[in-house]
């Protein structure tokens, strides 16, 4: 990978308050696309690097700018790489394509996809609005991973409190209050010690 480049010879270092990586398939934008985002430290990265997968971020707070003449399968394919090994604010400009291209690439986790529209003056803006709603998204995916995540926690819980109701002959208060106090014993959580009461019932 290359080192961060410099908007311009001009900039402070002091005013850089963001980061962003610059995949650019059409190297003729990159300076317009440089000069629209004032206070930014970009990166440049090999497109053949995002399209064969190997390419790293440095933080999920960093802005990924893709730059292309349009958005085909290959593209699409690596973007949805992207966010599933790295979720990330993605930012896409391309030079041709429909609704139906740019619902494509949201669908696949591109925050924002903007046809023919790379234009120095409302690159910022736009940067800020895929920044936002990646912030956004990610908050309510996290919300319903740990959602997902308790539920399942539930479901073995009651699955092993059948497990010695039928086994030791308690009642649902009595299991459960068997559960929580091993659990507060062995200094685990309620749903690890019942996942422990599942594994010895299947070998039984």
């Amino acid at each position: 990978m290359t080192a961060p480049v410099r908007l311009s010879d001009k900039t402070d270092e002091s005013a850089i308050v963001e980061r962003a990586v610059l995949i650019s398939f059409r190297t003729d934008h990159e300076r317009e696309i440089r000069e629209g985002l004032p206070g930014y430290s970009i990166r440049r990265v090999n497109p053949d690097d995002f399209l064969q997968h190997t390419f790293q971020l440095q933080s999920e707070e960093e802005l990924v700018i893709l730059d292309c003449q349009s958005v085909d399968m290959e593209i699409l394919d690596a973007v949805g790489w992207l966010q599933s090994a790295s979720p990330c604010p993605l930012l896409i400009f391309t030079e041709t394509g429909s609704a139906d291209t740019a619902q494509s690439a949201l669908r696949m986790g591109a925050s924002a996809c903007v046809v023919d529209g790379c234009l120095s003056h409302r690159i910022l803006p736009i940067a800020a609005v895929a920044m936002e709603r990646f912030r956004q998204t990610h908050a309510i995916q996290t919300e319903l991973s740990k959602t997902r995540a308790i539920l399942a926690a539930r479901k073995v819980i009651d699955r092993a409190k059948g497990v010695l109701m039928s086994g030791k002959g308690m009642s649902e208060a009595e299991a459960y209050d068997f559960l929580r106090k091993t659990a507060m014993k062995q200094s685990k959580k309620v749903h690890e010690v019942a996942e422990h009461v599942l594994s010895l019932s299947e070998l039984l």
